[in-house]
């Protein structure tokens, strides 16, 4: 019975093989019913069909004259395989090991995944903050790629202390009530210039031939500051004969040395010297001098924010001149701190490298740039499992696909090309039902 079902399967099987194979021959007849001669086929181009990697392709072409197809087979390629060389892991990013893959179509091996590389750790100190820097907390890096566990520690700010102002007066600058800092040589120590002098005026005094006078001038309430200039004792003569006190002058007088007010940084002087002889006062007047100023200046230096005003002394006589200074601006270095990652916003800082201020910004989570699935795929018979990673972090991801299912067409799987074997199932016989 066995033997025989065989055979029925067999015949089956050839019988569907004819049917598949059966050229249709051309047998119309023309049109005209009285002429009864067989019909010549005239074909036209042929329409092709590729075959690909697991599909046959075909070409065809079609009478001109009648209904008839005729139809060539061509059979799948089979893939062209290359073999992809593995690709080491690092500490970013998944390795995988050696695979195959075809270079016509989607086709490959499955990939086994290499699990990322340990980062190359450098373990870094921990840095206190000072008032006016940040620290960090103890942090490695990684040789390799850009890895840190880096945490900044904000500065403390400044201790301060108060200090009283001191109220300028005319021959010396004061200052405003300022602070400094415990434990560095911060300050807001702004000077004040002099003041001018409470002046007290003075009326001038004739000199006699005994007895000095002197200019008008003037002197301070608050300090020792005077214009007083002397006038020496002179003989007022009229030829060789004092009109006063009849004293005579010699014909050729014999000097000394000037003497008197000599010109200064701030008014024209005007000396004098005396015959030896006769007493006769010759006098002479000084041009004001040109002021000689310190090459330093000091005051209130131009900050990064804020303009300054600075001066400096003359060193003969203690002017002071002064000049406005712009603010200088900041100059700041590179951010650091707690930089933004995928999943976390952060906050960066950045130091002023002339006064130490601090600048900071929020820097906002950027998310995951996620790169392509890799990994098991899944085929027509086994469920996958596929990973990607984020190229800016070590995160990564994974998803479950499942398999994908035979889809033939004439027996020939058109996802993987596998072939289907199994024969259509037969009526049972009389013989075989026993």
């Amino acid at each position: 019975m066995k033997k025989m079902r065989f055979v029925k399967y067999l015949l089956a099987a050839t019988s569907v093989v004819c049917a598949l194979t059966l050229s249709v021959s051309c047998d119309k007849l023309n049109k005209d019913k009285n002429d009864d001669t067989e019909h010549q086929h005239s074909f036209g181009e042929w329409s092709v069909t590729d075959a690909t990697c697991t599909e046959n392709g075909k070409k065809t072409r079609k009478c001109t004259g009648c209904d008839v197809t005729e139809e060539t087979v061509i059979a799948a390629l089979g893939h062209d395989e290359k073999t992809v060389p593995a690709k080491a892991s690092t500490c970013t990013e998944e390795g995988y090991e050696e695979y195959t893959a075809c270079t016509r179509c989607d086709y490959k091996t499955e990939i086994v995944s290499v699990a990322k590389a340990p980062h190359a750790e450098v373990s870094h100190e921990a840095k206190d903050p000072t008032c006016t820097e940040h620290g960090n907390k103890a942090y490695v890096t990684c040789e390799n790629c850009d890895y840190t566990t880096f945490e900044a520690i904000l500065a403390e700010g400044h201790v301060e202390v108060n200090h009283d102002g001191k109220e300028p007066t005319c021959t010396e600058p004061g200052y405003e009530a300022y602070v400094t800092c415990e434990n560095c040589e911060y300050t807001t120590y702004n000077a004040l210039p002099t003041t001018d002098h409470a002046e007290v005026p003075h009326d001038a005094k004739e000199p006699t031939c005994t007895e000095p006078g002197y200019k008008a001038y003037v002197t301070c309430k608050n300090c020792e500051y005077t214009t007083f200039m002397e006038i020496p004792a002179q003989h007022k003569f009229e030829g060789n004969k004092c009109t006063v006190c009849g004293e005579i002058s010699c014909d050729e007088h014999t000097y000394g040395d000037w003497y008197g007010n000599t010109a200064t940084c701030k008014e024209a002087g005007e000396e004098y010297r005396k015959c030896v002889d006769c007493g006769h006062v010759d006098s002479r007047a000084t041009e004001i001098l040109d002021h000689t100023y310190n090459d330093e200046w000091y005051g209130n230096t131009a900050t990064c924010e804020a303009n300054g005003e600075e001066y400096r002394k003359c060193t003969k006589c203690g002017n002071e001149e002064s000049r406005p200074t712009t603010a200088l601006g900041h100059s700041w270095g590179a951010w650091y701190g707690n930089t933004a990652t995928c999943e976390a916003d952060g906050e960066e800082y950045r130091d002023c490298a002339k006064c130490g201020g601090k600048d900071s910004r929020a820097t906002t989570k950027f998310g995951h740039s996620w790169g392509e699935w890799h990994g098991n795929t899944a085929t027509c018979e086994a469920d996958g499992k596929e990973y990607r990673d984020c190229a800016n972090c070590e995160e990564q991801e994974s998803r479950d696909t499942t398999k994908l299912g035979h889809k033939f067409e004439d027996k020939v799987c058109t996802v993987c090309g596998d072939r289907d074997y199994t024969l259509p199932a037969q009526p049972l016989g009389p013989k075989d039902e026993e």
